[in-house]
């Protein structure tokens, strides 16, 4: 008894090369996607910080202003009393809203620093404007 076997085998479709290449195709399409969210989502911070920054320096003018007049306000009241044209206790209330007007301003001037700092941060320059190099960031004990 003779037996003769042939066995032939051709890969006419390769479909362990095809669902990689699907694989790193829709990898590839991720990453660009992930790309550009990221993209846009800086330059929605940017343009957040900018904004920011324009609010709190015209926030600084503002309170610059009323500190101004507020205090011409509570020195002509002043004079007032001293001519005796006035009482104290408006004096006090005038010299109360001086005060506040200066501890607003106090305050739109630390919005403004942090408006900055935002900033230099978003834009990645924040090392840079403080004249800090990374090396001795990394290098500090």
């Amino acid at each position: 008894e003779v037996g003769v076997g042939i066995s032939w085998s051709s890969p006419f479709r390769n479909r362990s090369a095809q669902a990689d290449n699907v694989r790193a195709n829709l990898e590839l399409r991720q990453m660009e996607t992930s790309r550009a969210r990221t993209e846009n989502q800086v330059g929605v911070d940017v343009r957040t910080a900018i904004i920011a920054l324009t609010q709190s320096k015209s926030q600084v003018e503002a309170a610059q202003l009323a500190v101004d007049s507020s205090k011409g306000s509570f020195d002509a009241e002043t004079q007032k009393l001293q001519a005796g044209a006035s009482t104290p206790y408006r004096v006090i209330q005038l010299q109360r809203d001086y005060v506040a007007a200066q501890a607003q301003q106090i305050q739109a001037q630390a919005n403004y620093a942090k408006a900055r700092v935002q900033l230099d941060k978003v834009r990645g320059i924040i090392l840079q404007q403080n004249n800090i190099s990374l090396d001795d960031v990394l290098h500090f004990k």
